[in-house]
């Protein structure tokens, strides 16, 4: 009789045990269930990850429904990067938002089936993440901003009209930088500008950059959105400044750190236009094939009244300034 009390207690308690095992490893049935993926931190892709949960979770209290948050942060590490798409591949995630396109690219190459919004990512047709913005019928949409660089140009030469060379300071090997480099570069050469390139892949590089910039006699400097290069944002900045060369870029962060002007869109915005993408997915009013990519093109024009320079800078049509020091 005690074995037979003792056996039922035992098989109580593994029936218990597994139990709770499921209820931990599964969702609730009206539990939806989100995967966020980031490439690195850094204040841009953080102001893009707020503006995203904030917008997603209003509209879940809105609509009366539970949605659960999963972060998983990269940390811009290779290892970490492939351990982070296998997991959410193997993952039972509802959708998946993800920032910085050497993510985004990793699930896509990883063929992950679980639909992925992609936030901010400049040219994801380029990257062959999507193959259309419209009619792409794939498990991939999001939102792309791409920074206007033919503006942002302009306002340089025309604020600094005996300008001659420029230097592009970009890694590589992050998409991302290099197609808001390539526009920029392009558009440099059919104004006959000279174009001082300089591709950095480390920190060390970055260095050996900045110490040319003297060399290379160089009138301004430009900064696409890189993951590298804003990871060392006050360096670059600092050195920049030292030098006497004009520093300008595409977001609001690089005027917070010192440079003299930008034109860029609130990134806290474009994670909330991304939440307004993801939300018609999760509810199921939308699929995802179905779901064309969304082209923010709103954008502000930041400046650095501190800055010496700011007196030489000339006005822009259809932008309105912003102190940002």
């Amino acid at each position: 009789m005690k074995k037979n009390i003792l056996l039922l207690l035992v098989l109580a308690s593994l029936t218990l045990l597994g139990l709770l095992y499921f209820l931990n490893e599964n969702k609730k049935p009206d539990e939806i269930k989100v995967g966020i993926f980031l490439f690195t931190s850094h204040k841009v892709i953080d102001e893009i990850n707020l503006g995203f949960k904030d917008e997603l979770l209003a509209l879940a209290n809105k609509n009366k429904l539970t949605i659960k948050i999963e972060e998983k942060n990269a940390n811009g590490d290779q290892i970490q990067l492939e351990q982070i798409t296998n997991y959410f591949k193997n993952g039972k995630f509802d959708l998946i938002f993800v920032v910085g396109a050497p993510a985004a690219k990793m699930l896509k190459d990883r063929n992950v089936k679980t639909p992925v919004v992609f936030g901010g990512i400049p040219d994801p047709i380029e990257m062959n993440i999507v193959t259309s913005l419209n009619n792409h019928n794939s498990n991939f949409t999001g939102t792309t901003y791409f920074p206007p660089t033919d503006k942002i140009l302009n306002l340089f030469l025309e604020s600094f009209p005996n300008s001659k060379k420029i230097a592009v300071l970009r890694n590589p090997a992050e998409p991302n930088s290099v197609s808001v480099a390539n526009a920029f570069i392009k558009n440099s050469i059919k104004k006959n500008i000279q174009i001082v390139d300089l591709p950095s892949t480390d920190g060390t590089q970055i260095e050996t950059s900045l110490r040319t910039l003297s060399i290379n006699k160089v009138d301004g400097l430009f900064i696409p959105t890189d993951n590298l290069v804003y990871s060392m944002l006050d360096r670059v900045i600092d050195e920049s400044k030292k030098k006497n060369i004009v520093t300008f870029s595409c977001t609001k962060l690089s005027v917070e750190k010192g440079a003299l002007f930008a034109l860029g869109a609130e990134y806290n915005f474009v994670g909330k236009e991304s939440a307004k993408v993801a939300f018609p997915i999760l509810t199921k009013e939308k699929t995802v094939e179905e779901t064309p990519v969304l082209v923010v093109n709103t954008g502000n024009f930041y400046v650095n009244k501190k800055d010496p320079n700011y007196k030489k800078l000339k006005k822009i049509d259809g932008y309105i300034e912003t102190d940002i020091q």
